[in-house]
C-alpha cells in the first residue's frame, strides 16, 4: 500500500487503474492476473450485473441455502420451505418441482401485469437484456 501525506484533504483512489475509480472491469483483471479463475461463461453473458454476480454465487455455492447455513453450524430446520427435501443450492434452483411451478406462476403473473397496465411485453424487456451492461446502465 502507498501512502501520501500532504496538507490537502484526504482522497481515496483505487489502486488497480489509471483514473483511480474503482470499476468492476479493474477488479476483474486483477484477479484473473492473480490467477484466480473467474467463469468466462457468466461474465460474458449479455444480462444485467446483479444477475451475473447471483449466477456467480450460485456457481460458487456460497449462497445461504439451508445446507450451507447448516455448516456455520446454523440449527435449523434444513428442509425446503415447499416441499420438506433438504434445501441446497442444486435443489432449490434445479431439483425442487415446486419451486420450478412457483417460478414459472410467478413470471406469468408479472408479465400479465405488465401487458395489462404497462402495455408492454415481454420481448422488450429481453431486448433490453441484450445490450451491454454499459448500455442497460447508463
Amino acid at each position: 500500500m502507498n501512502l501520501e501525506l500532504r496538507e490537502e484533504r484526504d482522497v481515496f483512489k483505487w489502486g488497480l487503474n489509471k483514473t483511480g475509480v474503482f470499476t468492476v472491469r479493474s477488479m476483474y483483471k486483477h484477479l484473473i492476473n492473480k490467477g484466480i479463475r473467474v467463469s468466462q461463461e457468466i461474465w460474458q453473458t449479455k444480462i444485467p450485473l446483479k444477475t451475473k454476480i447471483f449466477m456467480w454465487y450460485v456457481k460458487r455455492g456460497v449462497l445461504l441455502t439451508k445446507d450451507n447455513l447448516a455448516r456455520r453450524n446454523w440449527n435449523g430446520d434444513q428442509g425446503c420451505c415447499l416441499c420438506n427435501q433438504n434445501e441446497s443450492i442444486q435443489h432449490l434452483f434445479f431439483d425442487c418441482l415446486l419451486a420450478k411451478a412457483a417460478a414459472l406462476i410467478w413470471a406469468i403473473w408479472l408479465q400479465r401485469n405488465d401487458v395489462l397496465f404497462r402495455g408492454t411485453f415481454w420481448l422488450r424487456h429481453w431486448a433490453k437484456l441484450q445490450r451491454s451492461d454499459d448500455q442497460v446502465q447508463g
